[in-house]
């Protein structure tokens, strides 16, 4: 098991540094461009890679008695996933109608990251655990705001993709929120080493889900705008 932990984790973390370091080529390239294009999708199967590697991360922490992290990687993984393949695969359509199974893996992701993992987390972290964990309650809390997005994919049986840019830009943006999440919250530990202590240890978890919130409000407005009736002419 030790050697199959050690290989994920290796994987996981090369696969990880290069989503990160190819971020922003995509972000701050031409849209549509080659370099965009190109770009994207390296992040996309690095992404991916990180996401697969988290999921069987978590089966072997919670195999070895670290249910804690365990969970911990396991809601990461579920939360990554579901915007990270929405996000892709919602550029093929462009104002038609989603099909099925596109909404179908939705449900699924979001089933995982809205309705299960939220719940024990929730539970090992306060209810249920020796003694409470701030960082299982604060991202308990977090899983639980996703479930009227899929209440509302759950009642919409044919959703359509007329908001399809925002989509992908949110979707690969709440993708990239985990990965700069475990950078600063295990990579980054030895950068700001003495930096965040007591209370403020929490900061590198939380910070890359502020910021990142803040990014996609942004985008909201901005590409609502733009959507709306005459406001380009």
């Amino acid at each position: 098991m030790d050697l199959a932990y050690r290989s994920l984790l290796y994987v996981h973390i090369a696969a990880g540094f290069l989503s990160l370091t190819v971020f922003f080529v995509p972000a701050f390239a031409r849209k549509g461009s080659r370099l965009h294009v190109r770009a994207g999708w390296i992040y996309v199967w690095g992404m991916a890679v990180v996401v697969t590697t988290a999921l069987l991360l978590s089966l072997l922490m919670v195999g070895r008695g670290n249910w804690e992290f365990g969970l911990f990687f396991c809601f990461l993984s579920l939360i990554t996933a579901g915007p990270l393949y929405y996000g892709t695969v919602i550029v093929r359509y462009r104002g038609r109608p989603v099909p099925p199974r596109v909404r179908r893996l939705r449900l699924v992701f979001l089933a995982g990251a809205a309705l299960l993992t939220p719940v024990l987390l929730l539970a090992g972290g306060g209810w249920l655990g020796a003694r409470p964990n701030p960082l299982l309650l604060v991202f308990g809390l977090l899983g639980l705001t996703t479930w009227p997005e899929w209440w509302a994919i759950w009642r919409n049986h044919q959703p359509t993709s007329d908001n399809w840019l925002f989509e992908h830009v949110r979707g690969l943006l709440v993708s990239s929120i985990a990965a700069f999440t475990a950078f600063f919250a295990f990579g980054g530990a030895r950068l700001f080493a003495g930096l965040f202590v007591g209370p403020w240890s929490v900061v590198p978890w939380i910070l890359p889900t502020v910021v990142g919130t803040l990014v996609i409000r942004y985008y909201r407005r901005k590409l609502t705008t733009r959507k709306r009736p005459g406001a380009g002419a």
